[in-house]
């Protein structure tokens, strides 16, 4: 399963921090619409990698399985500061 609209790009700095401080390290991207990937430390260089993917510059990244429950874990842990909440 994946889903293109839930990491904008200006977010993704906040996102590899906090995934380095919860255990994965960045790895280089490879090809031209991968931008970033991500491999858990604590599993060692068995574990899968997860990507993310963006088709243009002005696109949200897309995610994939193990890489989609991440982005949803750091949304729900970090809410966007500037996005407006209601009383």
């Amino acid at each position: 399963m994946r889903h293109r609209g839930l990491l904008h790009p200006n977010r993704v700095p906040a996102f590899v921090e906090w995934a380095n401080a919860h255990g994965y390290d960045q790895e280089e991207a490879k090809g031209d619409y991968e931008v970033l990937r991500l491999r858990a430390r604590d599993r060692g260089r068995r574990a899968p990698p997860m990507s993310f993917y963006q088709r243009t510059r002005t696109d949200h990244l897309t995610a994939f399985d193990a890489g989609l429950q991440l982005v949803r874990r750091f949304l729900r842990e970090c809410p966007n500061p500037r996005k407006r909440r209601n009383p």
